[in-house]
């Protein structure tokens, strides 16, 4: 009987020693679990997770595969960034900018191409392919065997698709017969001597003439558009007039109604009359005229009225009453 104790305690003790040397040292006393405000129980049995790289209840054990983070016993499901494939053996390349677990690197950083982004695309590349490299070269740079080779005339500002010739012109230049001219020095790109497109920063202007600051005063400033794009209420190239039918030292003053062009003067609001309408402003109906829009005639008599039937001032000629007496009947009457 003594001798199946001792049997039984010894193996107890063997069991418990491989067990206790199966568990790893960082993942005593709950390490290998998730950190939070409460990590694990009195068991070690894990709240909220394992630390990547381990699995279990207490996260006890290690993912079978070394560059493996999410995993059960068998599967993993989660690399380690930079490394693909059903264990996580394969890896994506040092360039590679996005890669997929089952296929691999889909792409590269700049600059780079191959499937595992390990080819360098070459100076002066523009566009680079992930599969055949470089297909699109710098302007001044033309494509030869893969590479960009300088264009002869980039000196002059031409791009070109082959060593001699002279497509199109770099930014900053423009077109001029079968040359390339430099644009006006304030301009960052323009399509004539006289036209720019762009300005360097703090300007705009056709010729990149104007400083924002002092000039763009009722609008804001694109000098890569090369306008004062104006307030509402102002137009012009500096934003410096009144929009058609306003005036005023804020041009928020509209002109009025009777004025002809509907423009008027900015300073002043004084224009020109439409039928029906007097004044300075033409902002009174004319004589013989009235309603809204003076645009209804007084009676044939009547100078000034402010209705069809309500005359205020008579015409002299009719108000002069002739009387006529009629030798019949002896009545006095007066002109129609």
């Amino acid at each position: 009987m003594d001798i199946c104790f001792n049997i039984v305690f010894f193996y107890l003790v063997f069991v418990h020693a491989q067990v206790c040397a199966e568990i790893p040292s960082e993942c005593t006393g709950c390490g290998c679990c998730v950190p939070r405000l409460y990590t694990c129980d009195q068991n070690d049995n894990c709240y909220n997770g394992c630390l990547d790289g381990y699995w279990g209840n207490r996260c006890y054990n290690k993912c079978l595969y070394r560059n493996c983070i999410k995993c059960d016993r068998y599967n993993c499901y989660q690399c380690k960034t930079g490394f693909y494939d059903k264990k996580c053996e394969s890896s994506c390349g040092y360039q590679c900018k996005t890669c997929n677990r089952w296929n691999g690197c889909t792409e590269c950083n700049t600059g780079y191409y191959g499937s595992r982004c390990e080819k360098h695309c070459g100076d002066y590349c523009a566009s680079c392919d992930k599969q055949i490299g470089c297909t699109v070269c710098e302007a001044g740079y033309y494509s030869n065997n893969g590479l960009c080779r300088q264009c002869y005339y980039k000196s002059i500002g031409c791009t070109c698709t082959e060593y001699k010739n002279c497509i199109d012109c770099m930014v900053g230049y423009f077109p001029n017969k079968e040359q390339c001219l430099r644009c006006p020095n304030t301009c960052t790109s323009c399509t004539s001597s006289t036209q720019c497109t762009s300005c360097s920063d703090g300007r705009f202007g056709s010729m990149c003439q104007y400083q924002c600051a002092e000039t763009c005063i009722h609008g804001s400033c694109f000098s890569k558009y090369a306008t004062c794009q104006c307030n509402w209420y102002y137009t012009g190239d500096t934003c410096d007039q009144c929009s058609s039918g306003y005036y005023g030292h804020e041009c928020m003053q509209a002109c009025s109604e009777g004025c002809s062009s509907d423009t008027c003067s900015q300073n002043d609001g004084s224009c020109t009359c439409k039928d029906g309408w007097k004044g300075v402003k033409c902002d009174r109906c004319a004589d013989r005229y009235f309603g809204n829009k003076c645009d209804m005639k007084c009676k044939r008599n009547c100078d000034s009225c402010n209705g069809l039937y309500n005359c205020e001032v008579c015409n002299l000629v009719a108000a002069k009453v002739v009387l006529k007496i009629n030798a019949k009947s002896g009545q006095e009457i007066a002109p129609v």
